[in-house]
């Protein structure tokens, strides 16, 4: 008995030793192992707004390395807006629902679990207003007879605008007309062509100043102040064919002519040189941004096949036209397996401010997620909000609040960043509605009207 006394105390002992050594060790060996992060760590956190509407901001964040801790959350003023897990060092973060002309308080917290980590500094942002739906006054006017239109218009400023097509007005036969601030003056762009004077259709005007004009037909034009200059760039051995598209510029010595079959004419301000493109598509759009923080421009172009469902865009990137979204002939096309609501090109455009492209074509409008490299599209459902849509032909806006589409069946629709609206007064069987400009409050829209089986040219003068 007593042996087994003496063996039980000694047990204990050993026990108590075995507790002690943990008590004092583990917590040594856990400062060399533990998960948890400190309990004031510092983070340098980066929010900033890159895509301001009236109704959403889309924010990019940026964390430095976080550890194991990759709980994150956006506060806008004293609530929780947007939660998420950061997956790398940077991220983008939209916050919907959101009251136009309104300022925000936003900060980005570093979270674990419900503890906050670490949080940014306050950022301050203020909502745009809505654009004015209403336009204070029309002025429709017929331009012409004898099968007459208008291609394009393009808004120097309010006492010098320009427009191409064919007019023809019995007396005489034009392509281009003036407003110089008080009337409209009939133009001849004329060039030389193998001895003879030629006065083509023209389908694009580009203008850079008083000397420097430039117009596409098939061929381009240019006026340097005396005298319009033209550019057989079949014969000059640039592209094996005529163009009959549009003009985009950087600046005089930037200049971009697209048109049929994919083909693309760089103008370095002294010589012409085709692009490769990577495509046969006839291209009906260009549009073009400069970056206000960087300077660096950025183009794309679009286009459809007449005779089949194929469309494509093309981006301008490091020197090269890149294929970013194509629509295939049976219908499929390059984002996803959605068949009905593909993509058809016919018009695109875009802001500095805003991540997305729009699209229109066909009896669709859509916006690519990402301008420069999409991976999905998204179909803008117009005639659910107001019970009609057709035919966009031409998209235009001063930003992306503030958008302005004309469509088929002399339908001309806008939206303010947060709704729709259809020009009613301005629906006419006989019109055709085709290129739109817009210049902040005033608007011109260029087609042609019918008058028995021939046409005029159509003007459509809008101010707000």
């Amino acid at each position: 008995m007593a042996f087994e006394f003496f063996q039980l105390i000694s047990i204990k002992r050993n026990i108590f030793k075995l507790f002690f050594l943990l008590f004092v060790l583990l917590p040594i060996s856990c400062k060399d192992c533990t998960t948890e992060p400190p309990d004031n760590p510092k983070y340098d956190i980066q929010l900033s707004v890159i895509e301001l509407a009236p109704t959403y901001i889309r924010f990019s964040v940026s964390v430095s390395d976080s550890g194991n801790v990759r709980q994150f959350a956006l506060q806008r003023d004293s609530i929780i807006a947007v939660t998420d897990t950061l997956f790398g060092k940077d991220t983008i973060l939209v916050d919907y629902g959101l009251k136009p002309s309104t300022t925000y308080q936003y900060r980005i917290l570093v979270r674990n679990g419900s503890k906050i980590l670490d949080s940014s500094e306050p950022l301050s942002v203020t909502t745009p207003e809505l654009s004015e739906h209403s336009i204070a006054s029309w002025d429709i006017q017929t331009i012409g007879d004898y099968n007459s239109y208008l291609n394009d218009v393009f808004i120097v400023d309010e006492n010098n605008v320009w427009a191409v097509g064919d007019i023809d007005t019995g007396d005489s036969n034009y392509n281009a007309i003036h407003w110089d601030g008080e009337k409209w003056n009939f133009i001849h762009i004329t060039g030389w062509y193998c001895g003879s004077l030629i006065q083509p259709e023209l389908n694009s005007i580009f203008y850079f100043d008083e000397s420097d004009i430039w117009a596409l037909g098939s061929y381009p034009f240019h006026w340097d102040g005396t005298e319009w200059t033209f550019y057989q760039l079949t014969d000059m051995g640039i592209i094996p064919g005529g163009l009959a598209g549009d003009i985009w510029a950087i600046d005089p010595s930037n200049i971009y002519f697209i048109g049929r079959d994919g083909r693309i004419v760089h103008y370095d301000g002294q010589t012409f040189e085709k692009i490769d493109t990577g495509t046969k598509i006839d291209l009906t759009d260009i549009w073009g941004e400069i970056d206000p923080a960087t300077g660096e421009a950025h183009i794309w172009v679009c286009g459809n096949a007449d005779n089949s469902l194929a469309s494509v865009i093309l981006y301008f990137k490091d020197g090269e036209w890149q294929k970013i979204y194509e629509r295939y002939a049976d219908d499929t096309n390059s984002l996803d397996d959605v068949v009905r609501y593909n993509p058809h090109c016919n018009t695109i455009w875009t802001h500095p401010s805003s991540e997305k492209l729009w699209v229109g074509g066909g009896y669709g409008l859509f916006t690519l997620d990402d301008k420069f490299s999409p991976t999905k599209y998204t179909e803008i459902d117009v005639l659910g909000e107001i019970g009609y849509f057709s035919c966009p032909h031409k998209i235009r806006g001063n930003n992306p609040y503030d958008i302005f589409i004309t469509g088929g069946y002399s339908s001309l629709y806008h939206y303010n960043g947060q709704t729709w609206h259809r020009y009613q007064e301005l629906y006419d069987n006989d019109r055709e509605l085709g290129t739109i400009t817009v210049a902040e409050d005033m608007i011109y829209i260029v087609g042609f009207h019918f008058s028995s089986f021939l046409s005029s040219a159509l003007l459509i003068e809008g101010l707000r």
